[in-house]
């Protein structure tokens, strides 16, 4: 159905037309659902017909932006609808390849001074906008590039915090290898990681960590340059410094003239490895390009349409997972929202977090959810109505949650329907490291007992003979 300049033939032409409207008062003279669909209807268009590069990668990139909004999937008319779009985007990513430092950087010219980052401790929350973290990813790319004579190859062994998000995230996006390591990896496992990855930069956080770094320097085949990241008391004994210091002591010209003469990968080129425990013998190295980000990221936002308006996210997930690392922080990003710091991973901090974030989004594994329902229901039994209990479960979960994800496990049907009961649309997924994180997810609001849902847009499902499950797509 075509809405707006019926007479023009280009498609082109069309979709340039189309896109502004979603940020003019025009709009109000087309029904928003008839706008979102005829600019679905022009793209796949120019996709069905390999003409993509009729529009200009500047107005490809606009695209991806005003389209991933909930205001633009919500008016979409179907969940099939809003699958195709995925599909789309997939493409224009590739063609005008649109990555993730693309990404982000659209959301720091929209939003600078928009907190990116919080942490939290006993007194106070400390924020971290999107200007700032941009600030901060440049230093500590030029730190990196500058660290070794060959190209830097990073792990990052620690714990979450600001200091190793902002190194992932500088890595991913100016064009550094990296592979974030779970603190509970041994010297022996270590080791053999930097052998096979031939790390050469490390950063970690605690004396505990750089001993442990520090014993296997003599028995790895590559020498690696060691910085502590976030701020210690004293400076510790050795040619380690702070990550922080270091970044200090350049200054901006020359922090720029590093990263704009950086070598730059292709979307399709290995971005980061990621490792899983392994249920036997050593652990699995898992390769991403940054097309598999990416993409998920779309894909993952056709599954949550309304996701994404002012959005803030409560993370205890470690960031060398891929929950926590792909849908939490790079979902955090895509949807333009901020990424809190929840510090210790306990119930009874994740409940007090809850009442001073007021988040209004929450992925967890199954056992905290259940332990979050059981709280809710010990608080809400002293209640005198239900009423009174509507306002005591908000009094726990805060006012603005009203999405969820229980996934790495079996959540019983109770929970889902006690928190669906209460306004908060909490999901059930199913997910391997080896597809960036999720397969399948139930629609939030369609909640269908002991089931994981449907598979995420892209995503190609199939039983074997055998009775395995196959799955393919571009993440």
């Amino acid at each position: 159905m075509v809405i707006v300049a019926t007479s023009m033939t280009n498609p082109g032409e069309l979709l340039e037309k189309l896109l502004p409207m979603w940020g003019s008062p025009r709009l109000l003279e087309i029904p928003p659902p008839q706008l979102a669909e005829e600019v679905l209807e022009v793209t796949d268009t120019l996709r069905a017909a390999n003409q993509l590069g009729q529009v200009g990668r500047g107005t490809w990139h606009h695209f991806l932006k005003v389209t991933s909004r909930p205001r633009f999937l919500l008016s979409l008319p179907s969940r099939e609808h809003r699958y195709r779009w995925a599909e789309v985007t997939f493409d224009v990513i590739r063609h005008s390849n649109f990555g993730l430092l693309d990404m982000f950087r659209q959301r720091v010219e929209e939003h600078p001074d928009r907190p990116l980052f919080q942490e939290l401790d006993e007194n106070e929350a400390h924020f971290w906008t999107y200007a700032r973290v941009a600030r901060r990813l440049e230093s500590i790319a030029a730190v990196l590039y500058s660290a070794n004579t060959e190209a830097p190859r990073v792990a990052i062994y620690a714990e979450n915090s600001v200091d190793s998000a902002c190194t992932d995230l500088a890595c991913l996006f100016y064009d550094i290898f990296v592979t974030p390591l779970s603190v509970h990896f041994d010297s022996k496992t270590l080791a053999w990681i930097f052998d096979r990855l031939n790390i050469n930069v490390v950063l970690t956080d605690t004396e505990e960590n750089l001993r442990r770094l520090s014993s296997i320097r003599s028995q790895v085949k590559t020498p690696f340059r060691l910085f502590l990241i976030d701020d210690w008391r004293e400076q510790p004994a050795g040619d380690n410094p702070l990550l922080r210091a270091a970044c200090a002591r350049m200054g901006n010209a020359e922090i720029q003239q590093i990263v704009s003469s950086r070598p730059k990968r292709s979307l399709s080129d290995v971005a980061t490895v990621m490792l899983t425990s392994g249920s036997t013998g050593a652990p699995k190295g898992i390769s991403f390009t940054e097309f598999n980000l990416i993409s998920k990221r779309f894909a993952r936002g056709a599954a949550l349409p309304r996701v994404g308006d002012g959005e803030t996210l409560l993370c205890y997930l470690p960031l060398y997972h891929t929950f926590g690392r792909y849908l939490e922080m790079l979902g955090s990003i895509y949807w333009e929202g901020t990424y809190v710091f929840a510090g210790n991973p306990s119930a009874e901090t994740l409940v007090s977090r809850l009442r001073q974030v007021q988040p209004t989004g929450l992925i967890g594994i199954p056992f905290r959810w259940a332990q979050l329902k059981d709280h809710c229901l010990d608080k809400m039994s002293q209640a005198a109505s239900l009423g009174q209990q509507d306002e005591v479960f908000r009094r726990t979960v805060g006012d603005r949650l009203h999405w969820g994800l229980s996934a790495a496990g079996y959540l019983d049907p109770k929970v889902f329907h006690f928190f669906n009961r209460h306004g908060v649309d909490l999901c059930s997924g199913f997910g391997m490291t080896e597809a960036t994180g999720g397969i399948t997810m139930t629609p939030p609001g369609e909640y269908f007992d002991n089931s994981v849902g449907i598979p995420l847009p892209g995503i190609r499902t199939r039983f074997s003979e055998e009775g395995e499950l196959l799955i393919g797509g571009p993440y």
